[in-house]
Parts: C-alpha cells; sequence; structure tokens
C-alpha cells in the first residue's frame, strides 16, 4: 500500500529477527528476494527481470547486502536523475536573475550532477523518495515565489536544502542540521536559515499526493532515459 519504494525502504531498515532467521538457508533468502521481484518489475528500471544466476549472486552475499544492493543502485539512479534535471533548469535560468537568499557570492565549482549524484548521495543515504520530493519542493517553491531562480550560484543550496526537507519528512534515519551543513559546505547558521525560508516558501506544506509523486518520478525516470520513463505504482 504504500508503493514499491517505501516497501523496499522498509524491508532494507527492517533487521528483525525473521532476517536473521532467513539469513541461516540460502534457499528461503532466495525465495525472499524472488518474492521481490514484481516490485522490482514495477520500478521499470534496468536488470529488474527474473535472473536466476543474479539471484543466486546475491543470496550469497546475505539478506542485507542483497537488499542493499538494490537499494544503492536505484538510490544512484534517481540522485543522478535529479542532478540532471536541476542541470537542465540551471542552463534555463535567466541570465540577470534578482539574488535571494539562496544565491552564494560564487556559484560552486563542482557541477550540481556531480554534488548531488556523488556528494549528497554518498553521505546523506537519502531513500529514493527524497531525491523525487527535493525537486517537488524546489518547482513548488519556485512556483509560489517566481523570483526564485535556480541558476549556477543557488542551485546547490536548493538541491541541498531540498533533500534535507524530504529526509525529515520522509525517511526513518536523518541527520542533525550541523552534519547537513558540513556535507553541504555551508555553516550551521546558514542551513538553518536556508531551512526556515524554503519552509516558509512552501507554507510548510511537505506532504506529496501520489499524483504529484508520479509526475515529478517520471521527470527524473525521463532524464535517466525512456527505458525508465514510465510508472506502474
Amino acid at each position: 500500500a504504500a508503493g514499491p519504494f517505501r516497501a523496499l525502504q522498509l524491508i532494507r531498515l527492517a533487521g528483525n529477527k525473521e532476517l536473521h532467521r532467513i539469513a541461516q538457508g540460502g534457499t528461503a533468502l532466495a525465495q525472499l528476494i524472488g518474492s521481490c521481484q514484481e516490485t522490482l518489475r514495477s520500478m521499470n528500471l534496468e536488470d529488474t527481470e527474473a535472473n536466476p544466476e543474479a539471484l543466486r549472486a546475491l543470496a550469497a552475499a546475505g539478506p542485507f547486502r542483497a537488499l542493499e544492493t538494490v537499494h544503492l543502485k536505484e538510490n544512484k539512479e534517481a540522485a543522478i536523475g535529479l542532478g540532471i534535471v536541476l542541470d537542465g533548469m540551471v542552463r534555463l535560468a535567466p541570465k540577470a536573475a534578482a539574488r535571494t537568499v539562496f544565491h552564494g557570492i560564487r556559484a560552486c565549482p563542482v557541477p550540481i550532477k556531480d554534488y548531488v549524484a556523488v556528494r549528497l548521495r554518498m553521505h546523506l543515504d537519502c531513500s529514493i523518495e527524497c531525491y523525487v520530493m527535493a525537486l517537488l519542493y524546489i518547482v513548488r517553491a519556485i512556483k509560489r515565489h517566481p523570483h526564485i531562480v535556480t541558476d549556477s550560484h543557488s542551485v546547490h543550496r536548493l538541491a541541498l536544502c531540498g533533500l534535507m526537507l524530504a529526509a525529515k519528512f520522509q525517511d526513518d534515519i536523518f541527520y542533525a542540521n550541523a552534519f547537513y551543513a558540513k556535507v553541504g559546505g555551508l555553516t550551521l547558521k546558514e542551513l538553518n536559515r536556508l531551512e526556515a525560508t524554503m519552509l516558509l516558501m512552501l507554507d510548510y506544506r511537505l506532504m506529496v499526493d501520489p499524483e504529484e509523486f508520479k509526475l515529478y518520478y517520471t521527470m527524473i525516470s525521463q532524464a535517466m532515459g525512456p527505458k525508465r520513463a514510465s510508472w506502474s505504482g
């Protein structure tokens, strides 16, 4: 009922005695992974077709490692997709935009695609949903406040703030603002200010309905290529 992404996240984070018991038997583990095939296939992402050799390789690694492997692969694709979309928004931004609280003095030397797909993904370990919701929050804020522009001086702060809010709202595990600030290359005071500003811009509306999620998931999927552009959730 929670959707395929949330379902997989809950399985991965469960860590209960039942999964420890399953770890003792390779056959039981293979059955567990097999039961996830329809969920994985519904994501319409790469390499989700049933593959006995791949299942055996995952089974040999143990249940936690097997499910983590699936999570990390799709997490990476979502991060890359978000980076590509944000990079496209930067390219379309007007050259002479008004400065906002999200603008830095200088443009960040790290391309936004690398900032999201490498730095933020590796350190924050957000769920797939967070990348979709971060994009939604950024666009929602821009629609409510058209003076906000995603250019090379602001996009990194918008991405960090959007992911942080999404993680706090969506994920079971998130971090203190001091950690997000360190990862993002900001001071704690600056990040706190950005967070408060974005919440006000969003009117504290962080809830995402299924149709909204589907729309922005599709946007990120299409950025990754046509093979990932459909939705079955």
